[in-house]
């Protein structure tokens, strides 16, 4: 048995591949408002849990289920999808993984730019703190200070 040989070129087309579905997916309404909102974070990493799930099923499953023969709920993908059922638009095992992706790196850039704002309002609350400790250094205030009696 020979093991695959290092591609380059295969896996930059890959790359290509995420960023362009990434690209594509950051212009769908739902996940724009989704990928901006504080509101819901695990909706994008669900989103990307369905595309998984249904990458997984034989064509025979998928074709059913894409013709309208399985009910929405009948397969595991749809406990796992955030949205209306008509949002969810599979294509082909490849293409769905690809979209999986594309949903995971949105929900990382999103806990990213949480953690920068969070990171930044606990810079901006010590910076804060450090200016108030400076002006009461500056004009101390007398009932801060015990007076002690002989």
């Amino acid at each position: 048995m020979t093991m695959p040989t290092w591609n380059p070129d295969y896996y930059l087309r890959l790359l290509t591949e995420v960023a362009q579905t990434c690209e594509h997916l950051q212009a769908a309404p739902h996940v724009a408002a989704v990928a901006r909102s504080p509101f819901v974070p695990a909706d994008l990493a669900r989103a990307a849990a369905a595309y998984a799930i249904f990458a997984t099923f034989s064509r025979e499953t998928r074709d059913r289920w894409i013709s309208g023969d399985l009910p929405w709920l009948s397969l595991a993908h749809a406990q796992a999808w955030p949205w209306s059922h008509a949002l969810f638009l599979p294509v082909t095992p490849r293409q769905d993984l690809m979209t999986a992706v594309g949903y995971l790196l949105l929900e990382i850039e999103r806990m990213d730019r949480d953690a920068m704002e969070d990171d930044e309002r606990a810079w901006l609350a010590s910076e804060e703190s450090k200016k108030a400790r400076r002006a009461a250094a500056k004009n101390p205030d007398p009932d801060d200070f015990d007076v002690i009696e002989d």
